[in-house]
């Protein structure tokens, strides 16, 4: 996932700010921020409103064009496309929330 999360920060970087935790550090920020978000996988990507409202999760190895589609969606205020996508299910299997 990093190679793809790194080219998608690159491409996004002046619209979309990137946060990323590490789940396996204990200290009591990481903690905090990994119970917030529900962290049950890695990776565990959260995409977020501007105003911090939680849009959808994508856990696992995220295919490119499913992070960029959704990405270019909650910039332009559209409902998320794969709202909820779990790698860990078949590749075509999407949540709704």
């Amino acid at each position: 996932m990093a190679p793809v999360l790194r080219a998608v920060e690159g491409k996004y970087k002046d619209k979309v700010n990137f946060v990323v935790v590490n789940g396996d550090d204990r200290n009591e920020a990481s903690s905090a921020l990994v119970e917030r978000f529900r962290v049950d996988g890695i990776p565990h990507l959260a995409l977020m409103t501007k105003e911090g409202e939680v849009k959808t999760a994508l856990i696992g190895k995220v295919p490119r064009k499913v992070l960029e589609a959704d990405i270019d969606s909650l910039i332009s205020g559209q409902v998320l496309p794969y709202e909820g996508y779990d790698a860990f299910e078949d590749e075509d299997h999407f949540v709704k929330f």
